[in-house]
C-alpha cells in the first residue's frame, strides 16, 4: 500500500490573520472608492488641513481669523499635515492615513471572524468588509467613518471598531493601547472609549472574584487604558480649548446643521431607518454566550441605549435632556454601532444559536434590513433603488434563508459539516451577488480613476495657485459663503463661509456677525448663492473696511455686477484663469 503523502503545514495563525485583515481592507477600500471616489482637499479638509499647512508655510492662511479664533482640536492631524507639507508629499501621506483606517477595520473584522465564524473566517471577513462599504453613509446625525478620505473621524471610527473587536476577543492590552491612540486621533471618540473601558472594568470588578479568596478582581489593563484615553483627551482640550457652551452648539445644530444634530427636523422615515441600524447592532448579542454577554452589554447595548434616548430627547425637545444630547453630540455613538450592524445582518449565517433563535433572527434581519435599505435621504452616493432597495434585495433575503437552513442542518447533523460549510460559503457569495445586482440595476457608478492629488479639480487648483501668486500673504477675501473651496484653494483667509464654523463661545458670536454681514445663515442652510450675489453694492465696501478684507471674489453667477463694482472704485486684479470663471477685485482705496 502506498504511503499517504504528508499534509502541507497550515499557515501560521498570525500570518493568516494578517492576510485576512489585508484582504478585508482591500475589499473595503475598493468598495469605498467605487461608491464615493477617493478625494483630498475638499470636504472636511477645507477645515482641518489649514493649521498644518500654515505651520509648514506661514504665508498660507496668514491672518485668517478662523484659524486664530477657532483652532480645531485635532492636533495630531495638524502634525500629520505639517509633515506631509514639509516633505512635499501631502497627497501620499494622506493616502497612507486613509490606508491605516482600512487596515484597522480589516484587522478588527478578521479578529471577530476568527472568534465568531471559525469555520468561515475568510468568507466572513470579506463579506463583512464588502457589506460595510455598502452601508448607509448617514447614521442618525453622524457621517459614517467608512468614507474614502484621510480624516480623524474616519481613522478614529475604524479604531473604535478595532478596540471593541480586541475586547471581544480578549486582547485587552492591545485594546487599551489602541484606545489611547484613537483618543489622540479624535477627542470625542477618545472620550467614548474612556467611558467604555472604565465601564467594562467596573462591570468585571462587580462580577468577577478571584478563585478561593472571594476578593473582587481589578482589571488594571482596562483601567489604565480608560485613564490613558481620558488623559489624552484632557491634554488635547488643554492644548486646544474648544470654546463653547452646550446651548451654543444646540443653536448651531438648529440654524446650520440640522441634518447632523436636530432630530426634530428629520422625517419619520429617516428616524426609522436609523433605528433599524441600531436594531441590527443589537442582534450582534447572538454571537455571545451567557458568560460573555456582560462585555457586549457595556460595549454595544450601552451606546445603543444612549443613542436611542438622546435621539428621542432631541426629537421631542425634552427640556434640558434634548439640548444636552445635542451639545454632547450623542450621535457619535452610532460609530460604535455601525460595524456591529453589519455583523447583525449576517447573524443567520454565523451565530452559534439554536434553530428557533436563528429563525427569529432571520425574520428580524429581513425586516430591519428592509428599513435600513431606505436610508437614502442624506446619502451623497446612494447605491440602491428607492424607496427600499429594489427587488434584487429579495435574493439577499433568499441567500440568508438558505444559509440559515444549512446552519440549522449542521446543528442537527454535525457529520454534514463539510457540505453545510459549502452551502454557507455559497450563501455568502449569493449575498454579495444580490447586492451587486441591486446596485447595477439602480445604475452603478463608473469606476473612478484613483486620483490622490490634493485638490484634484484642475480648475479649482489652477485658480487657487493664481490667487496665491497675485495676492500678498495675509490678504483677506470677501467671498461667497457657499464657495467653500475658496479659502483652501487660495490659501487666504475669508470673512466667513458656510464650512468653517466655530463650536461656540466668542468665536461663534463673531462668526454670526461676519456671516450676517454677507447675507446671513439662511443662504447656507437653503443653498441660495444669489443672497450674496445681490447684496447692496455699498455692503461689499463696508465689509471690506470692517474686516480688513481688501479683495472680493466674484464667481461666474455674479459676473453681471462687475461693471457697477468697477464704477464704484473696485479694481480687477485677477481675471478668470480657468473654467471656474472667478474674478478677483480689490476694494477702493480711501
Amino acid at each position: 500500500m502506498a504511503r499517504a503523502l504528508p499534509r502541507p503545514p497550515r499557515a501560521h495563525p498570525r500570518l493568516a490573520l494578517v492576510l485576512r485583515a489585508v484582504a478585508g481592507a482591500l475589499v473595503l477600500g475598493f468598495v469605498q472608492h467605487w461608491r464615493y471616489g477617493y478625494s483630498a482637499g475638499n470636504g472636511d479638509h477645507r477645515v482641518l488641513s489649514a493649521q498644518g499647512m500654515h505651520w509648514a508655510d506661514p504665508t498660507l492662511f496668514a491672518g485668517d481669523w478662523f484659524l486664530e479664533r477657532s483652532p480645531q482640536p485635532h492636533w495630531l492631524f495638524d502634525v500629520v499635515t505639517w509633515f506631509g507639507m514639509e516633505i512635499g508629499k501631502l497627497s501620499t501621506v494622506y493616502v497612507g492615513y486613509w490606508a491605516l483606517s482600512l487596515l484597522a477595520f480589516g484587522l478588527a473584522t478578521a479578529l471577530l471572524a476568527r472568534r465568531w465564524a471559525p469555520a468561515h473566517q475568510s468568507t466572513a471577513t470579506v463579506l463583512v468588509c464588502f457589506l460595510a462599504g455598502m452601508m448607509p453613509w448617514w447614521l442618525l446625525g453622524t457621517g459614517s467613518p467608512l468614507y474614502p478620505n484621510a480624516l480623524p473621524v474616519v481613522l478614529a471610527g475604524c479604531m473604535v471598531y478595532l478596540v471593541v473587536a480586541a475586547l471581544f476577543t480578549d486582547h485587552r492590552t492591545f485594546a487599551a493601547v489602541a484606545a489611547v491612540v484613537a483618543a489622540a486621533v479624535h477627542l470625542q471618540q477618545g472620550m467614548v472609549l474612556a467611558i467604555l473601558l472604565i465601564g467594562l472594568a467596573a462591570v468585571r470588578f462587580h462580577l468577577g472574584r478571584l478563585p478561593g479568596t472571594g476578593r473582587r478582581r481589578v482589571d488594571r489593563v482596562l483601567l489604565l487604558g480608560g485613564a490613558g484615553c481620558a488623559a489624552v483627551v484632557l491634554f488635547g482640550l488643554w492644548l486646544r480649548p474648544v470654546a463653547g457652551e452646550i446651548s451654543d452648539f444646540a443653536q448651531i445644530c438648529t440654524q446650520l446643521i440640522p441634518y447632523h444634530c436636530e432630530a426634530s427636523s428629520w422625517s419619520t422615515h429617516v428616524v426609522w431607518a436609523g433605528m433599524a441600524l441600531v436594531g441590527l447592532a443589537v442582534l450582534s448579542c447572538l454571537y455571545f454566550s451567557r458568560s460573555t454577554i456582560a462585555t457586549w452589554a457595556v460595549l454595544i447595548a450601552l451606546p445603543a441605549f444612549g443613542l436611542v434616548v438622546g435621539v428621542a430627547a432631541d426629537r421631542w425637545n425634552v427640556p434640558m435632556v434634548g439640548e444636552l444630547a445635542q451639545g454632547l453630540n450623542v450621535y457619535r455613538l452610532d460609530v460604535v454601532l455601525l460595524p456591529m450592524a453589519v455583523w447583525g445582518l449576517i447573524v443567520p449565517l454565523f451565530a452559534p444559536v439554536k434553530t428557533w433563535v436563528r429563525l427569529i433572527a432571520l425574520g428580524a434581519v429581513i425586516g430591519l434590513g428592509y428599513l435600513l435599505a431606505g436610508s437614502y435621504t442624506f446619502d451623497p452616493r446612494w447605491m440602491f433603488e428607492r424607496p427600499n432597495g429594489g427587488p434584487w434585495l429579495l435574493l439577499f433575503a433568499g441567500a440568508l434563508v438558505v444559509g440559515a437552513a444549512a446552519m440549522a442542518v449542521r446543528a442537527r447533523k454535525p457529520g454534514w459539516a463539510t457540505g453545510t460549510n459549502g452551502v454557507v460559503h455559497g450563501s455568502a457569495l449569493a449575498v454579495v451577488g444580490a447586492v451587486l445586482a441591486a446596485v447595477f440595476s439602480a445604475g452603478a457608478p463608473p469606476l473612478r480613476t484613483f486620483d490622490v492629488v490634493y485638490i484634484s479639480d484642475n480648475d479649482i487648483h489652477d485658480w487657487g495657485m493664481a490667487v496665491r501668486r497675485t495676492l500678498p500673504p495675509g490678504a483677506q477675501l470677501i467671498s461667497p459663503p457657499l464657495g467653500q473651496y475658496i479659502r483652501m484653494a487660495s490659501g487666504r483667509g475669508v470673512v466667513a463661509d458656510c464650512k468653517n464654523v466655530p463650536y461656540g463661545g466668542d468665536a461663534w458670536i463673531e462668526y454670526q456677525h461676519r456671516i450676517n454681514s454677507i447675507g446671513g445663515l439662511e443662504q447656507c442652510l437653503m443653498k441660495i448663492p444669489s443672497v450674496f450675489f445681490t447684496l447692496p453694492l455699498e455692503r461689499y465696501t463696508q465689509v471690506a473696511r470692517e474686516f480688513g478684507a481688501d479683495y472680493l471674489v466674484v464667481e461666474e453667477g455674479m459676473q453681471w455686477r462687475i461693471p457697477e463694482l468697477v464704477a464704484a472704485g473696485w479694481t480687477i486684479v485677477l481675471e478668470p484663469v480657468s473654467k471656474l470663471r472667478n474674478t478677483v477685485l480689490r476694494a477702493p482705496v480711501n
